[in-house]
């Protein structure tokens, strides 16, 4: 099924309603799913509750014309990239001048021709559903903030966050088995258990950072304003669903993988490494702790530091262990989640 064709959902607005449904009865036949406005004020508001693929835009309406209504939805953030093609009678060139200055991609005037109206309309969809699928590959490697400065910077900086949760885990035996099955076979699990694990983040509010091998590194509290709490809670929430589903998949799959998990809660520095190929990190004394902490947990076991205990110590029964010499950070009190 051609996504573009029945997923591609398009604004019509004008005034006169004879006009929107000639422009319809061009596009309907392309499978678009179609709304309509006559007015400036309506289209700002279906704006707001639909995602739409592409607006086409009278200019001469009464109250409110096409130009204002498109700086008001480049002004905000959830409708300044829908793509707007400006469909109007005005052909002078001031006014095409200014409807590309003020965000338009596109304009066509009136009368206009049904062929070159397609043409136009799906070229612009077609570019909207690229940026989309290269939004989508950047989402996978990068969080949401970072791509945005991408978008609107062309980098990203380092900065610093407060109150950031973060998760290291590894498989065990994960090296030898390598060894023993084909890496087809190897790819294969630690896609579907990472992509399981990406769906788990997502719903506790989480983000992976990266994965190496076997390892799965994920934060909590990046770039949010969330409380020091709320972002321990909720990337421990996410570590016992974790490994909850690598318990109840040993029922369905050959594979018998136990995972160690490590959390450690503070601040951490991030930002991109690398100019040629993209890869978001985070450094500093948290990041390295909360590594310890996953290199001394135990297969099917959740370590936390004393510093993320703390603050979730009545939120989780817990067993205290001994004392542990840390290298790099000296003797540290850790403890298990009793799951």
């Amino acid at each position: 099924m051609n996504r573009k064709h029945t997923k591609s959902k398009i604004l019509i607005v004008d005034d006169i309603s004879k006009n929107i449904q000639l422009a319809a009865n061009i596009l309907k036949t392309e499978g678009y799913n179609l709304s309509f406005a006559t007015n400036g004020k309506t289209a700002i508001q279906r704006c707001s509750v639909v995602d739409f693929d592409l607006i086409l835009l009278d200019v001469m309406m009464p109250d409110m014309d096409g130009f204002e209504v498109c700086e008001i939805l480049k002004q905000d953030d959830k409708t300044k990239d829908i793509p707007i093609i400006f469909l109007t009678g005005k052909t002078d060139t001031e006014s095409v001048i200014k409807g590309f200055e003020i965000g338009g991609v596109d304009y066509i005037t009136k009368p206009f021709n049904g062929a070159e109206l397609k043409i136009r309309v799906k070229t612009h969809i077609n570019l909207r559903i690229e940026q989309q699928r290269n939004f989508d590959l950047l989402n996978n490697i990068l969080p949401i903030k970072a791509i945005n400065y991408l978008k609107d910077n062309n980098k990203v900086p380092a900065d610093k966050y407060e109150n950031v949760a973060i998760l290291f885990s590894d498989l065990k035996g994960f090296t030898e088995t390598s060894s023993t099955i084909e890496p087809e076979e190897m790819l294969t699990e630690l896609n579907d258990i990472f992509t399981s694990f990406d769906t788990i983040m997502e719903r506790h509010h989480c983000e992976r950072i990266k994965t190496i091998g076997d390892a799965y590194m994920a934060v909590s509290g990046l770039c949010s304003t969330l409380s020091t709490e709320n972002t321990t809670d909720n990337i421990v929430r996410a570590a016992i669903e974790m490994q909850l589903y690598l318990k109840n998949r040993k029922s369905f799959i050959n594979k018998q993988w136990e995972m160690r998990i490590g959390i450690n809660t503070g601040s951490v520095i991030g930002g991109i490494v690398g100019v040629k190929k993209y890869m978001y990190d985070i450094f500093g004394e948290t990041v390295n702790i909360a590594a310890r902490m996953e290199q001394f947990s135990k297969p099917g076991k959740i370590n936390l530091s004393e510093k993320s205990y703390n603050i979730v110590k009545n939120n989780y029964d817990f067993e205290k262990r001994e004392i542990i010499k840390v290298k790099g950070v000296g003797m540290s009190q850790m403890y298990f989640i009793n799951i």
